[in-house]
């Protein structure tokens, strides 16, 4: 069941302790997004960016939304920015942020092995890293693997 406004409260509650929550701005433009309130949306992501220029689903959510407004040429341009991150994993494979935000994408795209192998690695530099944790649970539950989700 979709209960967005009470989502919604939930994370304007929940701003109102971190302010400056990039993860916790992002949510709430997905939510305006599904909602269809794209002016909302657009402004909850470009504050979340304004916190971290790079994050992934930040960036991503943006392509989305800007796709949904029909703003095409906005919508490719942050989903290039995406796509980046890979050119950085050849610089530098071990990369924290960068696998994150690519096990993140592999998620988003269905491509679960790809996204798990990311994120191991990742742990494997980091084993309290908790976005790479969060994401692992994600992905196992996209996967219908909701045991080891849990267990995450």
């Amino acid at each position: 069941m979709r209960r967005y406004e009470e989502s919604l409260v939930d994370l304007t509650e929940l701003l109102k302790l971190k302010p400056n929550s990039e993860e916790v701005l992002c949510r709430r433009g997905i939510i305006y997004r599904k909602m269809n309130r794209y002016k909302e949306s657009l402004v909850d992501l470009n504050n979340a960016l304004e916190i971290n220029q790079n994050s992934i689903c930040t960036l991503g959510e943006l392509g989305i939304t800007y796709c949904m407004l029909k703003l095409f040429e906005d919508s490719i341009a942050n989903l290039n920015k995406v796509l980046e991150i890979n050119k950085v994993l050849e610089i530098k494979p071990n990369d924290v942020e960068a696998l994150n935000n690519r096990g993140a994408i592999y998620c988003m795209i269905n491509k679960y092995e790809e996204s798990l192998a990311d994120l191991d690695k990742l742990l494997k530099i980091n084993l309290n890293n908790t976005f790479a944790l969060n994401n692992r649970g994600v992905t196992y539950c996209m996967m219908g693997r909701y045991e080891e989700s849990l267990a995450v």
